[in-house]
């Protein structure tokens, strides 16, 4: 008998309806990348512990009218930024910096890269998917609201650090002093 109830739970569940729920908007976002200096290793696999990373970020926004976005937030691991309305409303962009604490990250495990001796291994690396934001829009009416949900993957650009006579500097330093 328990078998029999189960399936046909299953399909209630899927046919239930969600319209509200980002059939009326749209948000897309775009996030740079953030760049982090490793020093070299004696062992290619080694474990990163990652610093606290920055990223800014281009959020867009819109509603379908009469709808007006009411509110935007997002979130990337325990760290959350929350817009209202007339920041969001100006221009349908939200153009900020989000700083993700060190705390919050996991840390990144490579093979082969950066080891002290080997300059093949010094080529910049590119993670993508350490974290995932999550962007929700409010879309508000007189009457009603509508949800909106979206994600974005982020990556993280790992760079060799060069070692000169215990000093380390990044591969990709500035000369302009």
């Amino acid at each position: 008998m328990r078998f029999a109830v189960a399936p046909c739970l299953f399909v209630v569940l899927v046919l239930l309806p969600s319209a509200s729920i980002g059939d009326s908007g749209r948000i897309s976002a775009a996030f740079s990348t953030a760049t982090v200096s490793v020093s070299p290793a004696t062992d290619g696999r080694r474990q990163i512990d990652l610093p606290a990373l920055e990223y800014d970020f281009s959020i867009y926004v819109q509603c379908e009218a009469p709808a007006q976005p009411a509110r935007l937030s997002v979130s990337v691991a325990d760290t959350r930024k929350r817009f209202n309305l007339p920041h969001v409303e100006a221009s349908g962009s939200v153009n900020e910096t989000l700083l993700i604490p060190a705390d919050q990250l996991a840390p990144v495990v490579t093979d082969g890269f950066c080891v002290d001796g080997d300059e093949a291994s010094r080529t910049p690396l590119l993670v993508k998917g350490v974290l995932t934001s999550a962007l929700s829009l409010r879309c508000s009416t007189e009457s009603d609201d509508t949800i909106h949900f979206a994600s974005e993957s982020l990556a993280v650009r790992l760079e060799c650090a060069e070692v000169v006579d215990d000093y380390e500097t990044s591969s990709t330093a500035s000369t302009d002093r």
